[in-house]
């Protein structure tokens, strides 16, 4: 758990050094069956550090089932006060909504600027270091992905590079439905 600045209840981890830490995935869980309504699929991963899982540290997936190789979303959250689920950084392939708008930010190299349907909100642009917490508004701040990954695959091992998972190969495709017709 953290305190709401940022500590947790690992000796000596906040979550800047959650987030910089070698991790690995402890066990990954599969990817759930499509929400009835919205065809949503995801997955929630604990996370270990040195071999010890963080129990209020986790990896969560998020695609639809029927659009294949787009719209995919990786986040690191971590469990703050009353459970509240913080998102540390989080790395969005190919978004149906067309891309992001960063929220303007004083000092922010990325303040108002469009990115593209690939982007990725680094922990680093939204983490606001004069009073050690995450800034509001759900992760405010994304920058560009210049080299787009072309296929799941090669997603998985930049999210990999990108949140320093050993083992994110564990993560296993979403199990897509490919249909010539209807929802894609």
């Amino acid at each position: 758990m953290t305190d709401g600045r940022g500590a947790t209840n690992s000796p000596g981890m906040g979550l800047p050094d959650l987030v910089a830490a070698r991790k690995e995935i402890a066990q990954f869980p599969g990817w759930s069956d499509p929400e009835t309504e919205t065809g949503a699929m995801w997955f929630i991963a604990s996370l270990a550090i040195g071999g010890v899982v963080q129990e209020a540290f986790a990896l969560h997936g998020v695609c639809l089932k029927y659009a294949p190789e787009k719209n995919i979303a990786f986040e690191l959250k971590a469990l703050g006060p009353k459970r509240r689920k913080i998102p540390l950084a989080r790395y969005e392939w190919r978004s149906l909504r067309g891309g992001h708008t960063n929220a303007r930010r004083s000092g922010s190299p990325v303040s108002g600027q469009r990115v593209g349907a690939t982007h990725y909100h680094s922990f680093d642009l939204n983490w606001f270091e004069a009073e050690g917490r995450m800034r509001s508004g759900n992760l405010p701040q994304a920058m560009s992905i210049e080299q787009e990954p072309q296929s799941f695959e090669s997603l998985k091992d930049e999210v990999g590079n990108l949140f320093r998972i050993n083992n994110i190969s564990v993560v296993s495709p979403p199990p897509w439905e490919y249909e010539m017709f209807g929802h894609g």
